[in-house]
């Protein structure tokens, strides 16, 4: 079996696993724990053998792949501390099932990315014969991979290392520790007024997945993705030249200060379920810090910043 079909047999199987614990009644508890128990193990074994293995290869190969590469590591980061939590929790306790839907959105769209994005070129930039000896590889290593995640503390420091790294950290580093020193500064905006096809000419002009949303007095109203124009624009039919920013950007958003510690904007993102947040000083961006420009500080020897290390492709 090859690689990309040995990762979506695992996306399968966890997936099946999520519409059970969906159709399990409220008084099911015995059946969720089981179901959970079921999806710590699948998923737990599924992440090692993409970061230790998948990642690394997928990133050497193919071209401006690092962006999403970056980012779903740290999403399998999030994806372990909720494990952790989830497996140290009693079903019955109030916050379980709460847990288990956001560990569940988390996944599914962690999925749709991969299979949607980073699989296709991956596909495209090996051969098939160099994707079953992956796929070999893999599925050895599956046999032999962690069934349970990390301890939340060892979670937390990523420790995860890859066949690319041979860098280590002595105990007296100490890396960026508040937002400012990691976030993008200056961050591209949008009037909330814009038309969304304006918003989108934008963020083709300077490359990006992302601009803060802002109101007539340059104060934050919120953040519009490229997903928030492919499912709320382009999905739904409505004519982006007459729909307004505003009316299709994700205003629920939280914001972090300059002085925001790194593991608050963490802790943040894990809660939200969110990849990236704006950096606000007196109401107006001064930023904005992403998944990805965590990086560094998760843990130098891991696997996400391992990659964003790496020299660019050519």
């Amino acid at each position: 079996m090859d690689a990309i079909a040995l990762l979506k047999e695992d996306h399968r199987t966890v997936k099946d696993l999520f519409r059970q614990f969906e159709r399990t009644g409220a008084r099911g508890h015995k059946t969720k724990r089981k179901l959970v128990d079921k999806m710590i193990s699948e998923l737990s074994a599924h992440a090692a053998i993409e970061e230790d293995i998948f990642y690394p290869q997928a990133r050497a190969a193919a071209e401006n792949t690092e962006d999403t590469v970056l980012e779903s590591v740290e999403e399998h980061h999030i994806v372990e501390w909720t494990l952790s939590e989830l497996q140290d929790m009693d079903e019955r306790d109030e916050r379980f099932d709460a847990k288990v839907t956001v560990l569940i959105e988390l996944v599914r769209e962690h999925i749709k990315e991969e299979e949607g994005d980073l699989f296709p070129q991956v596909r495209k930039a090996m051969s098939r014969a160099e994707l079953q000896e992956l796929g070999d590889r893999m599925e050895q290593a599956k046999r032999s991979a962690p069934r349970e995640p990390k301890p939340q503390r060892e979670a937390d420091r990523r420790t995860t290392a890859t066949p690319l790294s041979g860098r280590a950290t002595g105990p007296g580093d100490r890396g960026p520790q508040h937002v400012e020193e990691v976030m993008t500064p200056d961050p591209v905006t949008v009037s909330a007024s814009s038309s969304v096809a304006e918003a989108a000419r934008l963020m083709r002009e300077v490359d990006t997945g992302a601009v803060i949303v802002v109101d007539a007095d340059d104060r934050v109203e919120g953040i519009l993705t490229d997903r928030d124009i492919a499912v709320r624009a382009v999905a739904e039919d409505r004519d982006p030249s007459r729909t307004r920013v505003g009316e299709i950007a994700s205003t629920d958003v939280e914001a972090l200060s300059p002085r925001s510690s790194i593991r608050e904007a963490v802790k943040l993102m894990r809660e939200r379920s969110v990849r990236r947040l704006p950096v606000v000083e007196e109401g107006r961006p001064v930023g904005i810090v992403s998944i990805g420009d965590l990086a560094e500080d998760r843990d130098p020897r891991s696997a996400l910043a391992d990659i964003s290390k790496a020299p660019a492709n050519l």
